[in-house]
């Protein structure tokens, strides 16, 4: 359970992230084959996001390649666009149709020329996915994912393990206003517990129409001022998109023992170039002594 700080607001939608390494997510299922050159398994080329600057009304087109390994099974395949969507922690999921709603959805836009057929051993397929930007779409940032996945056998029977890829299309829209924007949402440490690291938990939304990744750092002090420790956070290896939430996770190991007290956490949050995003002080109570947890070689 939680142990809160102080008042905040709560956050107001699921939170939207994406996988922006540069690599296809694989997620709702176990594969049974990754990126190219899987034996057996099946395989997309290229295993990558397809990342676009694109110009109102403009319409263009990208060629997936897939494929099965010789030592494969006939699969049936089928390909589907939807939105683009995470849990707070960051894992990739999509939305279905009906719950893609948000003003930053690309789903609309994209059409694809195979939305079913077969794949034998040793052959590939090529899918294009259309892109129709409206010519009045607006500013910022777009997104969806182009799902796709072996169909489950009729009556649910045969293999159990079934493969899938999830494809980012990421468009920003030229020659439009982009903001990169953002607001600590809420501060807060998780149960407190002796011999454990606390856990400091940082809501933070993107509020303006562009991803990106961000950084920071979280100190901590007691109720003299006196700093007990500043903890780094990374950059994330995702973005967050734009209106989307994540929660940032990082973890306080005191040297000594707290005294019962208030004590003072101040988050930053920044894009990686150090422009500041947001700032947030919030407070902690030790209501019995904490003992950290003892330190090994």
């Amino acid at each position: 359970m939680r142990n809160k700080c102080f008042g905040f607001l709560p956050l107001a939608a699921l939170a939207v992230i994406v996988c922006l390494s540069l690599a296809a997510c694989q997620s709702r299922a176990t594969t049974t084959g990754s990126g190219p050159g899987s034996g057996a398994g099946l395989s997309v080329t290229p295993f990558a996001s397809i990342k676009l600057n694109v110009t109102p009304g403009e319409k263009t087109t990208q060629q997936l390649a897939l494929s099965l390994g010789k030592q494969g099974q006939t699969m049936a395949i089928a390909v589907d666009v939807e939105g683009l969507g995470t849990s707070l922690n960051g894992s990739p999921q999509g939305i279905a149709p009906v719950q893609d709603t948000g003003p930053y959805s690309a789903r609309t836009f994209i059409t694809v020329n195979k939305s079913s057929f077969q794949l034998k051993p040793g052959k590939s397929q090529n899918i294009i996915a259309t892109i129709a930007v409206p010519a009045n779409v607006g500013a910022g940032a777009r997104f969806a994912i182009i799902y796709i996945h072996q169909q489950a056998p009729a009556g649910g029977k045969g293999a159990q393990s079934v493969s899938s890829f999830n494809i980012p299309v990421l468009l920003t829209i030229q020659g439009s206003t982009l903001t990169q924007t953002g607001k600590i949402t809420g501060l807060i440490t998780s149960a407190i517990t002796n011999g454990q690291p606390i856990q400091i938990l940082t809501d933070f939304q993107n509020t303006g129409n562009m991803y990106f990744k961000v950084e920071g750092e979280v100190t901590i002090s007691d109720a003299q001022g006196q700093t007990l420790g500043t903890l780094s956070i990374p950059l994330t290896a995702n973005s967050t998109l734009p209106g989307a939430a994540r929660e940032i996770v990082t973890n306080f190991t005191p040297t000594s023992a707290l005294a019962v007290g208030t004590y003072t956490i101040d988050a930053k949050i920044t894009l990686q170039d150090g422009t500041l995003l947001d700032e947030l002080t919030g407070t902690f109570a030790i209501t019995s002594a904490y003992v950290p947890a003892t330190t090994t070689p």
